[in-house]
């Protein structure tokens, strides 16, 4: 077979590699199914907002959402301004401002219990405290769990969503090779000659399908 001799295509690093500006085509055998311009570099405003999250099941089950990027990098070579957008949910700066909203509620939490506490050995209340608030908190010590806990409630829907994942794949795991069995046994009896509903095979090997789907991970 010939290599492709269109003036387009180089196999050495691109133009953008060696600081020249625009990248040049990529050296590929399917040239003929893809247009001869060179994919442009998208502005910032131009770039698409990371879809997995936001695709439906199939598709991020046949990882689908990410091919208009891996069409752009076959063709040519993949820049930082051709990766997706990370939205509000994906932001470390947001994430972050999350967690630390979480984390100042847990240590005001465990910072009034602890006063609470001060003022029961002392007999008092806040009201009558003899002691200023800094001083009664200088032995104030986190707890552990509360890091956890902020951990735990900035990352709620994803933690429920793992263990619900995780839930399913388990008990699929369990079943499948029972089903398989049946499955097995519901085809010798056909090929015997024994009579057999032929619904229970159709739903045999359904479920056996249904349950290697969910085990394979999305």
């Amino acid at each position: 077979m010939t290599e492709p001799s269109n003036s387009n295509y180089n196999s050495g690093p691109s133009q953008l590699e060696e600081g020249l500006g625009k990248p040049l085509r990529q050296k590929i055998w399917l040239f003929f199914m893809f247009s001869k311009e060179v994919p442009p570099i998208p502005l910032d405003d131009e770039r698409k907002i990371h879809s997995m999250y936001r695709s439906n099941f199939l598709s991020r089950m046949m990882f689908w959402w990410i091919t208009p990027l891996m069409k752009v990098g076959y063709e040519r070579t993949i820049t930082p301004d051709d990766l997706f957008k990370l939205d509000d949910t994906m932001e470390i700066e947001k994430l972050s401002e999350i967690f630390e909203g979480h984390l100042m509620k847990r240590i005001t939490y465990y910072q009034n219990q602890h006063l609470t506490k001060k003022y029961q050995e002392r007999n008092e209340t806040s009201e009558t405290s003899t002691v200023d608030r800094e001083t009664d908190l200088e032995d104030f010590i986190l707890p552990k769990g509360a890091l956890f806990m902020a951990l735990y409630h900035t990352f709620y829907f994803q933690f429920v969503k793992g263990i619900i994942q995780m839930s399913i794949q388990a008990a699929g795991t369990s079943l499948q090779p029972l089903l398989l069995k049946k499955l097995t046994e519901f085809v010798q009896m056909k090929a015997s000659g024994f009579s057999a509903v032929i619904g229970k095979g159709i739903g045999y090997s359904f479920g056996t399908a249904v349950f290697i789907a969910f085990n394979e991970p999305y």
